[in-house]
């Protein structure tokens, strides 16, 4: 047993089957899947127990939201790497041996990440995560934000058991990249070029969904974690200020989609300015400025 995958699901029957066929198809063979269902209301559990595959383990608990249920998972997974897929993501054939080939390249890593696509619910492609070979990416997750998601992200299990998920409810959302940033101070972030995961954009996503005053309390309380923390301080010196755009620029895009909220979005996009003005050369400035153009009637 090599890799443990860990599916936090709540409330996704509709949707689980595909994503757990998705893992049943590796090439790689030596994994096990534990689905945590955090506390549905539908009938995930008879859809997860009608696949018959002795690698997955099936458990209900109480809803405390994805941190509590993938820690859930992490201190239950007997798996040498773990990785973290949401139960409307898919996986390539290929994933696992990738990853395996991974930690032979790099002498098992503390943690490492395989890049996604993202794809609407027809299959269209809408972007690759881009990684860009010249920039240090445990700098860019404090300067541009969760630019790697959780989805292909791997733990070496000592290193995803030392340190466990945020599991503060305000932070969802929010709360792997509170993660990342607190391994990216410890250890290097290994990357694999090769996309072989896909995130699947859809109207029921709960990051599309998540309230705006939500957002702002999750971001406020992620640079307070950041700030309060002597080894993330002393990481970031000189760059506080790119720290903290990216945050307000992440609201102000947010708000941008929505439509609805074009003065707060651009008091946001202000205040982004304000901390770090590099910022008006990004490609998060300038989505942002489109949709406020755009989105707005």
């Amino acid at each position: 047993m090599f890799f443990s995958i860990v599916i936090p699901t709540y409330n996704r029957s509709k949707l689980i089957t595909g994503t757990i066929q998705s893992v049943l198809m590796q090439s790689y063979p030596h994994f096990e899947i534990l689905v945590i269902d955090d506390g549905s209301t539908d009938n995930t559990e008879e859809v997860v127990n009608s696949i018959s595959d002795k690698r997955i383990r099936y458990f209900k608990k109480a809803n405390e939201e994805r941190a509590a249920a993938r820690n859930y998972g992490t201190m239950r997974a007997k798996g040498h790497y773990i990785t973290f897929l949401d139960s409307d993501d898919i996986l390539s054939p290929n994933f696992l041996k990738e990853a395996l080939a991974m930690c032979d390249r790099e002498n098992n890593p503390e943690w490492f990440h395989i890049r996604y696509m993202i794809t609407d619910d027809m299959d269209n492609v809408l972007a690759r995560k881009h990684i860009y070979n010249n920039n240090d990416p445990n700098k860019r997750l404090f300067y541009e934000g969760n630019f790697i998601s959780c989805i292909g992200v791997f733990l070496r299990k000592d290193i995803a058991l030392e340190n466990l998920f945020n599991e503060d409810r305000r932070l969802t959302i929010s709360e792997d990249h509170e993660l990342w940033m607190r391994l990216a101070i410890k250890y290097p972030l290994k990357i694999n070029k090769l996309v072989s995961a896909k995130l699947i954009q859809h109207d029921h996503r709960s990051v599309g969904n998540r309230d705006v005053s939500g957002l702002i309390l999750c971001k406020e309380i992620s640079l307070e974690i950041v700030f309060s923390n002597p080894a993330s301080r002393e990481y970031i010196r000189g760059h506080e200020g790119q720290v903290i755009a990216s945050s307000y620029s992440y609201i102000s895009l947010h708000m941008a989609l929505t439509g609805q909220l074009k003065l707060q979005a651009i008091s946001y996009t202000l205040k982004a300015i304000k901390s770090d003005p590099a910022y008006l050369f990004t490609r998060r400035f300038l989505a942002t400025i489109k949709h406020l153009l755009f989105t707005y009637s």
